[in-house]
């Protein structure tokens, strides 16, 4: 339950003031809680779900960081990172995708410093040191299991059966909210944008840049 305060609080904080008007921020809080992650399966308490949240989160805090360069920003960036690579290791894709977003987006460079850089690393680091200490610690045994688990040979049409079944998954987690947006933007199209055409480039991107990755990845 804690969580699912949590992700809504992180919604909410994603969605007010950073992205949407007050109006489309409760819309959104609303769209968040008919996924099935926040109702039906309530009880499957792991990695994956407590992820979302601390996506959602980073992804405030790094937009509000950028655009307003305040350092104490920074630093719960930071802190937030670090809780995400506590979460599961595919933070690592949320890492890729915001170094990716600072190299190509002018605009987000424009208040950053290699101070406040330095220190949003740092803190993350000291947030995640404990995993990182064990790791080092038992021989990387998580990475050696997880490459392990890409090493093993599976055909070309196995990997992307795969592929095809986790996409399927997905969207039928997401089908009642897929179908809420759809419907709410045919019957109010005035408000289907965010609150600048930089947010909504921002939000598609950090949405289908690290899924397409994902997706890509057992491909290979």
């Amino acid at each position: 339950a804690y969580e699912i305060v949590d992700c809504d609080w992180s919604s909410d904080v994603c969605s007010s003031d950073l992205f949407l008007d007050e109006r489309l921020s409760v819309v959104a809080l609303l769209l968040t809680s008919t996924q099935f992650y926040f109702n039906l399966l309530i009880p499957e308490f792991n990695h994956n779900v407590i992820q979302i949240p601390l996506w959602t989160l980073s992804l405030a805090l790094f937009w509000a960081a950028t655009r307003s360069g305040r350092l104490l920003l920074f630093i719960a960036l930071g802190a937030s990172l670090g809780l995400c690579l506590l979460a599961k290791y595919s933070a690592v894709l949320l890492y890729g995708f915001m170094l990716g977003w600072i190299a190509v987006d002018a605009e987000s460079r424009r208040y950053l410093s290699a101070r406040k850089l330095m220190l949003c690393v740092g803190v993350a680091l000291a947030v995640a040191s404990p995993n990182l200490i064990w790791l080092i610690e038992h021989d990387f045994q998580s990475l050696s299991y997880a490459q392990e688990r890409l090493g093993q040979q599976l055909s070309a049409g196995a990997r992307g059966a795969a592929v095809v079944e986790f996409l399927l998954a997905q969207a039928g987690i997401n089908l009642v909210t897929l179908l809420l947006t759809w419907r709410l933007t045919r019957t109010s199209p005035e408000h289907r944008g965010s609150k600048s055409p930089a947010s909504s480039r921002f939000l598609l991107a950090a949405t289908l840049l690290p899924l397409m990755i994902s997706l890509a990845v057992p491909l290979l």
